[in-house]
């Protein structure tokens, strides 16, 4: 148990790096596009699209590539992958490469999320899982809290967008670290390989996998427009600086570190993942709605809005966790990569959507509306989940 529980904390702290650099970064991205490389926000979504696309076709075959070589070794080269991909992003003169870099370093985010997952299933039991989870997503998720005031303060500094991504590349380097010299390594030399078609549909002819795995699109089709088309409306459309929009959101982001474990342990000891799945959805309806119609110009009403939205999506988060790891372990890195390919395939679909909106309306409130009725969907899906209890 010792060495369990050592073992899920140093991937723990890894993870929060790699957290922290994600989160650094998120919510400048589509800014620093706009104002860097002079797109426009209708356009910026296409980068996303090919990123995502990439991100996909990786998590699909990466598991296949586990077997000639091991958790560890994959995860300390695409480490080295992203971070060639912020400095190609930072540092050329040339938009192409910088194009190029930012495409890689979108599709590497999924990748390396896969390996953490698998690193932390392997050291996890049943019986645990929502506590396991619920620590792992606190830790995660405190790196969201801290991230937006950091890259607010910063962005607004004489060392701008650049400065952000340079912090963000320090975070590689230290989770690089750590797991080179800290991490045990997991193989996979007796596995048997499946095909993609193969374990797509062995993933989804069973019920419960299906369920949370559209019921996790939608959280993630949730999280693809507010992360990348929010921080655009509130600075470009409401006039707030960057300074209060990451108080904002690190306000907002407070949901997480406080509710998750706490939820976690309730789906262990009490209650199944259902009733607290619909609840969450039906909190971000209101939420999202509400958000739409909001013009104000004061941050703290904002602060307020967005903060009981994010409730709703922590639990929405954590109990998927607690449910899809209950049913699925380490030794089906297959199933992982399928359930976590909802990311890249909401990064795909909600440009294209947005795009259509911002055309034929040219109104950022529409796209919250349609959001919020979008959303309706994941209080039908788990109305019919199976319960763990």
């Amino acid at each position: 148990m010792k060495s369990r529980n050592y073992s899920l904390i140093i991937i723990f702290s890894a993870s929060f790096f790699f957290a922290l650099f994600t989160a650094l970064t998120a919510y400048i991205d589509s800014s620093f596009l706009i104002e860097f490389y002079g797109l426009s926000d209708k356009w910026v979504g296409g980068l996303y699209i090919i990123g995502s696309i990439l991100a996909l076709f990786g998590l699909l075959i990466l598991p296949r590539y586990l077997i000639q070589l091991s958790v560890k070794k994959l995860t300390i080269g695409l480490l080295l992958l992203q971070a060639l991909s912020i400095i190609g992003l930072v540092m050329t003169p040339s938009i192409i490469v910088g194009i190029l870099s930012f495409i890689i370093y979108v599709a590497l985010v999924s990748l390396i999320y896969l390996m953490t997952d698998i690193f932390v299933a392997h050291y996890t039991n049943e019986e645990n899982t929502g506590r396991v989870r619920g620590a792992e997503y606190t830790v995660l998720n405190s790196a969201w809290v801290i991230a937006p005031f950091i890259a607010g303060f910063i962005a607004n500094s004489s060392l701008g967008y650049r400065g952000v991504y340079w912090l963000g590349l320090l975070m590689i380097i230290l989770m690089f670290f750590i797991v080179f010299f800290l991490l045990s390594d997991i193989t996979y030399t007796n596995r048997h390989t499946m095909t993609i078609i193969q374990s797509l549909k062995h993933y989804f002819q069973k019920k419960e996998l299906r369920d949370v795995f559209f019921s996790s699109y939608l959280l993630q089709f949730f999280y693809a427009v507010m992360v990348i088309y929010s921080p655009i409306y509130l600075h470009s459309h409401i006039g707030l600086g960057w300074d209060m929009i990451g108080i904002i959101f690190t306000i907002m982001l407070l949901a997480y570190p406080l509710f998750q474990y706490i939820l976690g342990r309730i789906s262990d000891l009490y209650l199944g993942e259902k009733e607290l799945l619909i609840t969450g959805y039906g909190i971000i309806i209101i939420t999202t709605i509400i958000f739409a119609f909001m013009t104000t110009t004061h941050w703290w009403v904002w602060a307020v809005v967005l903060f009981i939205m994010r409730i709703g999506t922590a639990t929405i988060e954590i109990m998927h966790e607690s449910y899809f790891f209950k049913h699925i372990d380490d030794k089906h890195p297959d199933a992982i990569s399928i359930y976590r390919s909802s990311y890249p395939v909401a990064r795909i679909i909600v440009p294209i959507i947005v795009f259509i909106i911002l055309i034929l309306t040219a109104s950022y409130n529409i796209i919250f509306l349609v959001l919020a009725t979008i959303m309706l969907f994941g209080i039908i899906i788990n109305s019919y989940l199976k319960d763990t209890k």
